[in-house]
Parts: structure tokens; sequence; C-alpha cells
């Protein structure tokens, strides 16, 4: 910490005020952590690089998440939970708190209360869609990295 307030003395004419940096606690260095007097064009490289780290992270977090692995097979298609579900979509006085209750539920917890889709899609964007076809009818959720984003029902 020293060393940063240090080298912020020189770079800029403010002051940094004593009490501040004998309240700081004396940090560890780490080999992860960039000296206060590194160029900026090796900061810009560092972020690059963590950015890209973390783009890797949560693409292998939507994939895991598309493919939980159960230790029983999925429920079947419940058709009146469905056609429920799609129905009151269609209804304006019930429709947002249809899609207040399928909001942010995880693939299991639609697993669990509509049971195995139709058919389901893969974005190139990692969403996830799942489609629940009855006749003339049906209802879609889309899901961002393992939570349903939106809700969408049709009638023919």
């Amino acid at each position: 910490m020293e060393e940063l307030v240090a080298a912020l003395r020189t770079r800029s004419g403010a002051p940094v005020h004593q009490d501040l940096v004998g309240a700081a606690a004396p940090a560890v260095a780490a080999s992860e952590r960039t000296p206060a007097d590194a160029s900026l064009s090796s900061l810009h490289e560092r972020l690059e690089a963590l950015e890209r780290e973390v783009a890797q992270l949560r693409g292998a977090a939507t994939r895991y998440a598309t493919m939980a692995p159960r230790a029983t097979l999925p429920p079947p298609r419940r058709t009146a939970s469905v056609e429920l579900a799609v129905d009151q979509l269609a209804n304006e006085a019930t429709r947002a708190e249809v899609r207040r209750s399928l909001f942010m539920l995880s693939m299991q917890q639609v697993l669990d209360q509509l049971g195995v889709p139709d058919s389901f899609g893969l974005e190139k964007d990692g969403r996830v869609e799942w489609r629940y076809e009855m006749g003339r009818k049906g209802l879609t959720l889309t899901f961002h990295e393992g939570v349903v984003m939106d809700v969408y029902s049709w009638t023919d």
C-alpha cells in the first residue's frame, strides 16, 4: 500500500492524507497484483485477459447449466399445467402474475413444474429456448444463463 501511495505522490501534485495512509492495512504482494507504476498499456492487456477469462467461465457455466445431471428421468410434460399457463398468459388480468411465477426459474424448476418440453433450441448467444406445443396454442420459455428470462405464449 505504501508503494502505491508513494507512486501516486510522485505522479500527482495532490497531497495524500496521512490519516488515510496510516489506517490502511499493509497489503501482501501477490503475483497477480500489478505494480502502481505499470504502464497503462500493460494494465489494458491485463484487463482484456481477465475479460476473456470471465467470458470463458460464463460460457462453461451456461453449457453445464443446460446439461444438468439427473439421478432420475425427467417428468413427462404436465399438459394441464402448460395449458393453464397458456390460458392465464392469454388473459390480461392474470398475465403479469404468471410471468412473475415463471421468471427466473431454473431449468430444473421448470421441469418440475411443467415437465419436459416438446422441443428446444440453442441460440448462438447462449440462450436456450423451450417450446411446449398443444395443438393450436403453446408456450415458449427463453433461458439465459440457466434461468427463465422471457415467457411467451401463442394461440393460432
